[in-house]
């Protein structure tokens, strides 16, 4: 049995005016062939494959693997170059017998709005009909009826904070092992309510959601059912596909897969008022916050980094300024501000204009004087499970200034706040602080949960503001919930 794993993945926003382009990747996870191994250990589904194909007999053919940050759109060129070295790899394999591949699912490129359903479908072109395919996709993807019918299955990650990326990458190589063999035959159907659910309802420990992975987990104890997801969607993608949706996959063999995923997604549409997003101002969050014992999280749903905002606003530093809340720490992406006071060196005091700089950015620059605290060239390790999987990061030149109500980590490269390792290999102790801001909205949870005693989703403006009527979609189906009201 010989089975290739490949994977593509980003999430877009088109939202972003900056394109995804190539550097992206490099600077991110780009890798051909053996060099995939390396992942065998990870948290990320490929690490699931790997290990979950060993030991079965199984001949391993890894092709290629390709994430970049959350940010704008794909190029054309970026997209077809990916795509090119995706077949270059396949031309240069032996026949294979199956594919286990990763897309993300809310990929978007100048050239294509679906773009995981355009090279899902290249591979099922060039592969035939006959050769099962399953797929891994994050919750956050916009599924569309293309990357359906291009699969055999699709199984979506459960957890928000994304923590069972591994796990499911070891349940895809499994069933796929099962499927090659003749012992299930896939089905896949997919329901598409027509909802979208708002980014701050979609913390999977609690609320509608919580009470609808129960539900589809209950489901899968049905015999005949091999795999049920809810996704969740991406809101920050102006794509026709955009919005929530629900997978059964089942063994033909037993039963039908399309009844049981209507009945999901049913159960999906009778919670649309429990998903609606519950929203807390900017003053009352920081007055909370400053209000609260310990340390309490603000996390900036509206700069939300691993949604593709741009990462550099100030408008929640400017609040705890005003508000004098501090002492208040945070991760601000700055490469002019980083590479001033690397030069100026450790101890140095100076005039600095943090932030509110890139396009989209919300809040003017930070202006003031700064001590400049550590340096470091940005690279630090992850050894705990945490949202993305992905263990080594490169966040490029990185400084720590410090005034009497801030602390702020300036750094070069757009990393999201998935470790808390981002901060402390700096040697700042984020404990010490009354107020975090995390441009996050769950996924930095599993990151802060260890030094947080509260976490607070601040309504902050910007590209990934969790109020979707402040975003004008062209491209996106109609009606759809809470846009339209039902």
């Amino acid at each position: 049995m010989r089975i290739g794993i490949a994977s593509i993945a980003l999430e877009a926003n088109t939202f972003n005016p900056i394109p995804t382009v190539l550097e992206s990747f490099q600077s991110g996870m780009l890798l051909c062939g053996d060099e995939i191994w390396q992942l065998r250990d990870s948290h990320h589904e490929l690490g699931g494959f790997l290990s979950g194909l060993s030991g079965q007999g199984v001949d391993i053919v890894p092709l290629l693997a390709a994430g970049a940050a959350p940010g704008g759109i794909l190029s054309a060129s970026t997209f077809s170059e990916l795509r090119s070295r995706l077949h270059a790899q396949l031309d240069q394999s032996p026949p294979l017998d199956a594919m286990l591949l990763a897309p993300h699912g809310a990929m978007v490129s100048e050239d294509a709005l679906d773009a995981d359903g355009l090279w899902l479908q290249e591979i099922r072109d060039r592969m035939g009909a006959s050769m099962p395919i399953i797929a891994t996709i994050d919750p956050h993807a916009n599924l569309s009826p293309l990357m359906v019918s291009a699969t055999d299955a699709i199984i979506s990650y459960k957890t928000n904070p994304h923590m069972d990326q591994r796990q499911r990458g070891i349940e895809a190589a499994k069933l796929i092992t099962r499927a090659v063999k003749g012992e299930v035959k896939l089905s896949q159907a997919a329901c598409f309510p027509p909802i979208a659910i708002e980014i701050e309802r979609q913390f999977s420990s609690e609320g509608a959601y919580a009470e609808l992975l129960a539900h589809a987990q209950h489901m899968q104890e049905t015999p005949g059912v091999l795999s049920s997801s809810i996704v969740l969607g991406f809101p920050y993608a102006d794509v026709p596909e955009l919005g929530s949706s629900t997978i059964v996959v089942t063994d033909g063999n037993v039963l039908s897969a399309q009844p049981l995923a209507n009945s999901l997604g049913e159960a999906l549409w009778q919670r649309r008022h429990n998903l609606k997003s519950r929203l807390l101002s900017m003053t009352d969050a920081v007055q909370q916050a400053h209000e609260f014992p310990g340390t309490t999280c603000l996390l900036d749903m509206g700069d939300n980094v691993g949604g593709g905002s741009p990462g550099d606003c100030t408008i929640l530093f400017e609040i705890i300024q005003q508000q004098h809340a501090g002492p208040a720490l945070g991760v601000i992406i700055d490469p002019a501000s980083a590479e001033q006071a690397k030069s100026a060196g450790v101890g140095a005091i100076l005039n600095l204009q943090i932030g509110g700089k890139l396009p989209g950015t919300v809040g003017k620059p930070i202006e003031g004087k700064f001590e400049v605290m550590a340096v470091s060239d940005g690279r630090f390790t992850e050894e705990e499970p945490r949202h993305g999987g992905q263990q080594s990061f490169n966040q490029g030149t990185s400084v720590v200034v410090q005034n009497e109500e801030l602390t702020l980590v300036l750094i070069t490269n757009r990393v999201p706040p998935f470790s808390l390792r981002q901060i402390t290999h700096l040697g700042v102790d984020p404990s010490k602080y009354g107020i975090i801001i995390a441009k996050g909205v769950h996924a930095p949870v599993a990151a802060y949960a260890s030094i947080s005693d509260h976490f607070i989703r601040v309504n902050t403006p910007g590209m990934t503001a969790a109020d979707m009527s402040k975003f004008v979609y062209i491209h996106r189906r109609h009606p759809l919930f809470p846009l339209e009201l039902f």
